[in-house]
């Protein structure tokens, strides 16, 4: 049962860094962008929390439907 345990240890060390790393590169980053995305914040000053009001105003912004459009062609077209 010891070897199966320490067997168990090692591989779970092995994976660590790479758990590690996919954390700091990617789940942050993306838990940080939405946090941001509900607050006010010009990056110098004190952030203030506005809730939805940022996606409701990229919902309604004319170029973002545009870029959203361009990027879905590209995404499709053949190569």
């Amino acid at each position: 049962m010891d070897k199966v345990m320490s067997n168990r240890l090692v591989a779970a060390l092995y994976v660590l860094p790479a758990l590690l790393l996919l954390l700091v590169l990617v789940y942050i980053p993306i838990v940080l962008t939405g946090y941001y995305g509900l607050m006010q914040w010009d990056g110098i000053g004190a952030m203030t929390f506005i809730g939805l009001d940022n996606y409701a105003r990229l919902l309604q912004d004319g170029t973002f439907w545009q870029s959203a459009g361009h990027t879905f062609c590209l995404l499709c077209s053949p190569r």
